[in-house]
């Protein structure tokens, strides 16, 4: 197969993975607003579960969700000596996984540059794995 044979290729599939995307897209919106109306149901049923005839289940439960940020860790962490005394058993600390991955790429751009192999001399638990990526522009 020729190259412009494989690109022609390429296009057609994308475009069809492209509709498949926005279908389901489609399909997820309606299902969401189907969600939504059982939740809805069931809240005014005051039912947390419901079991049908053959068996599926649903329940009801509650999603909670906060904001802990960068811009609001002072606040947080002085909030939470006011309110238990310390707030070091909530503190984390990890490494900023964008900042190790830009210093693993590089040291494999000079892997490639020495001509050794791209994890060569990288330590194995971090698992370096690439692959080449494809772009397609001017669509």
């Amino acid at each position: 197969m020729e190259l412009m044979d494989h690109a022609e290729l390429y296009l057609t599939m994308r475009k069809r993975a492209d509709k498949a995307k926005a279908t389901a897209k489609e399909y997820e919106a309606t299902w969401r607003q189907v969600e939504a109306d059982m939740i809805t149901a069931m809240l005014a049923k005051k039912e947390k579960f419901f079991k049908m005839p053959s068996g599926l289940s649903f329940g009801l439960s509650e999603r909670f969700s906060i904001s802990v940020t960068q811009e609001n860790e002072a606040r947080i962490r002085s909030w939470l000596v006011e309110t238990t005394g310390d707030d070091g058993p909530f503190l984390v600390e990890v490494p900023n996984k964008p900042a190790v991955q830009e210093h693993v790429k590089k040291l494999v751009e000079e892997n490639r540059k020495a001509g050794d192999s791209d994890g060569e001399g990288l330590p194995e638990f971090l698992n370096v794995k690439t692959s080449p990526k494809l772009s397609c522009r001017g669509r």
